[in-house]
């Protein structure tokens, strides 16, 4: 799911955002759990992956891989800090 979205994003000039995503997914691959909270915190705030606008189908695309990649690192932050 993160390869596909900073895939996406980099199809659309955002090197950036897909930069933040990939070093995400590098320190998920290797049980870092820094991955999950730093990819949580990329969407909080003005300027954060909440904002990033794109046109037509792509937007679409953004919308879903975003709201799945959140809920899944919501989901493995909650299993590891448990109840």
């Amino acid at each position: 799911m993160l390869g596909e979205l900073a895939e996406l994003l980099r199809r659309h000039d955002m090197r950036f955002w897909a930069g933040k995503l990939d070093l995400c997914r590098k320190r998920l691959e290797n049980a870092d759990f820094y991955g999950v909270t730093s990819l949580l915190e990329l969407y909080a705030g003005r300027d954060s992956l909440n904002d990033i606008i794109l046109v037509g189908a792509d937007q679409a695309q953004l919308s879903k891989l975003l709201g799945d990649v959140w809920r899944t690192a919501d989901k493995l932050r909650a299993e590891y800090e448990g109840p």
